[in-house]
């Protein structure tokens, strides 16, 4: 287990739980169902921080959210590979919920493409990206897992242009999908 990131071969939670005190939140940047998405650093390297915010008023949301939190948590401790977005830690402390991950510099794709204003992508660049999205789910898949949400904003562009993909939140394992519900996932990114 690298001593940097106590995140390889998860068992249980202590292995991946983080050291709140080496964890500095920046600003936010994005939001989700849950919670929302800040900028920081553990460990003296940038970091996305994942922050949920537990429904209080509703218990069955609050299972739900729990439910993904360990899923994605779980998934994301298991999955190595260069266009997976790096799993660092985690933490669920009573009033504090988070999921620590690499910092893609470059946004998600749905920023990138709305910052081209309807300039066409190079298509060297579109090759290469729609690749990596192709070799990451390859992996996710050969791994008998489904992401179930894949979308422009849960690709990730790192620093060299290359493709993380992200937010495994409602990800399953493939022997789990005989009581899932069409409903999960994105409306307009779904299968038909």
């Amino acid at each position: 287990m690298d001593p940097k990131y106590p995140t390889e071969g998860l068992q249980n939670y202590d292995e991946w739980t983080i050291d709140l005190r080496k964890l500095n939140m920046g600003t936010a940047f994005a939001q989700g169902a849950f919670g929302k998405l800040y900028r920081g650093t553990y460990n003296g390297e940038d970091v996305a921080i994942k922050i949920l915010e537990r429904p209080e008023n509703s218990p069955e949301r609050a299972q739900v959210m729990e439910q993904q939190f360990q899923q994605e948590v779980m998934m994301l401790g298991n999955l190595k590979h260069p266009n997976i977005v790096r799993f660092i830690g985690a933490c669920r402390k009573p009033m504090v919920w988070c999921i620590v991950t690499e910092y893609a510099k470059g946004g998600s794709v749905r920023q990138f493409l709305t910052r081209r204003q309807n300039r066409a992508v190079p298509l060297k660049l579109a090759v290469k990206q729609a690749l990596d999205v192709a070799r990451g789910m390859a992996y996710v898949h050969g791994l008998g897992s489904i992401h179930r949400d894949l979308k422009s904003d849960n690709l990730l562009i790192s620093a060299d242009k290359s493709i993380k993909i992200a937010d495994f939140g409602v990800a399953r394992i493939e022997v789990q999908t005989e009581g899932m519900t069409p409903e999960t996932g994105t409306y307009r990114w779904m299968a038909p």
